[in-house]
């Protein structure tokens, strides 16, 4: 009896082990049957934006007047109006070529100047880089500041945008009166 139960405990171990082994190996080859393979997966979006697509497609072909539309039919939904106007200026600060087109049609497009100034950052931003001051050399942040010094692209002495305002919620004031007080400061 004394030499059966060790063997009988190294049997329950052994077979304990294999189950738990052969159950983990299942579970993760069926982890990854779900899943796109890596060369499909979009890793810069949390989801699909077929909106934002057509809206790249229509850039790369140098249509600016859909990201105009896009943006515009946004309204006051400020989040989703965000959103797309960073996707527009990301393009933006890789090839400008549209959007100077888009201001030189509709020169007093507040879309237009939103698009201009957010493509400026980013491009300031491309050019600084990611890491700490301390990694980042003197042309990096000269270049940096130079391109975030550029003043809107305005010859007419106006200023480089004009967005309606939006009173504050607290605010008992008209959007009119909001503007007007502003304005007298």
């Amino acid at each position: 009896m004394h030499g059966i139960l060790p063997l009988i405990i190294l049997t329950v171990t052994v077979c304990t082990w294999l189950w738990k082994r052969r159950r983990t190996t299942k579970r993760a080859a069926a982890a990854g049957t779900d899943l796109l393979p890596p060369n499909r997966q979009d890793t810069k979006r949390p989801c699909a934006d077929p909106e934002a697509d057509a809206v790249t497609e229509a850039l790369v072909r140098g249509e600016w007047q859909t990201a105009a539309k896009v943006i515009s039919a946004a309204g006051t939904d400020w989040e989703h109006r965000s959103h797309l106007v960073d996707v527009v200026a990301e393009r933006a600060a890789e090839d400008d070529t549209w959007l100077r087109a888009w201001e030189a049609a509709r020169p007093d497009d507040p879309d237009a100047a939103v698009v201009r100034a957010s493509a400026q950052v980013t491009l300031a931003w491309e050019i600084r880089g990611a890491y700490t001051a301390e990694h980042t050399t003197a042309e990096q942040f000269a270049g940096f500041h130079r391109v975030l010094g550029r003043p809107g692209r305005r010859s007419n002495g106006r200023r480089p945008w004009r967005c309606p305002a939006t009173p504050p919620r607290t605010s008992r004031r008209s959007p009119c009166t909001w503007v007007w007080a502003l304005r007298t400061r």
